[in-house]
C-alpha cells in the first residue's frame, strides 16, 4: 500500500513539473517574440522616423513606394487586407500544429491524450491547407482583376 502512495505522489509531482514546463515554454516563446520584434524594429523603424523628420510623409511615400499622394485603388486595399488576414490565419494554424505536437510529446503514454493530439494535428493541417488554397485563389483572382485595371499590389 505504501508503494501506491509513492507512485501516486510521483505522478502528482510529474504532473506539476509538466505544468511548470508548459509555463516556462510559454514564457520562452513570449521572450523570443519580443526579442525578434526588437531586432526588426531597428531594421525598419529608425530610418523611417529619421526620414519623417527630414522630408515628411510625402518623402517616405516616394522612397518606399515610388509614388506620392496618388490614391490607392480600393480593390488593391481589399486584396492586401485579405492576404494579410490569410497570412495571420496560416501562422495561427502553424502555432496550433506546434501546440498539438507539444501535447503529443507531453502525453506520457496516455493513449487518449495521444489520440486527441493526433486529431488536433490533422485538423490543423486541413485548416492550413484550406488557408493556403484560399491564398492561392485570392492571388490568382486578384492578379487577373488587377492586371485588367492596370493596378498593382504587393
Amino acid at each position: 500500500m505504501k508503494n501506491m502512495k509513492i507512485s501516486r505522489n510521483s505522478y502528482l509531482i510529474e504532473k506539476g513539473q509538466r505544468k511548470s514546463r508548459v509555463k516556462y515554454f510559454t514564457i520562452l516563446l513570449l521572450f523570443m517574440t519580443i526579442f525578434s520584434l526588437a531586432i526588426f524594429k531597428d531594421a525598419f523603424a529608425g530610418s523611417i522616423f529619421d526620414r519623417a523628420k527630414e522630408g515628411g510623409l510625402d518623402q517616405i511615400g516616394t522612397d518606399a513606394y515610388g509614388q506620392s499622394d496618388s490614391p490607392t485603388d480600393i480593390r488593391v486595399i481589399i486584396v492586401n487586407g485579405i492576404i494579410v488576414f490569410l497570412s495571420i490565419l496560416s501562422l495561427i494554424f502553424l502555432a496550433y500544429i506546434l501546440w498539438a505536437g507539444f501535447q503529443w510529446m507531453m502525453a506520457g503514454g496516455d493513449a487518449e491524450a495521444v489520440n486527441t493530439a493526433k486529431k488536433q494535428i490533422i485538423n490543423a493541417v486541413f485548416g492550413l491547407l484550406i488557408v493556403l488554397a484560399s491564398w492561392g485563389i485570392t492571388f490568382f483572382v486578384s492578379k487577373i482583376i488587377l492586371n485588367i485595371t492596370g493596378s498593382t499590389f504587393y
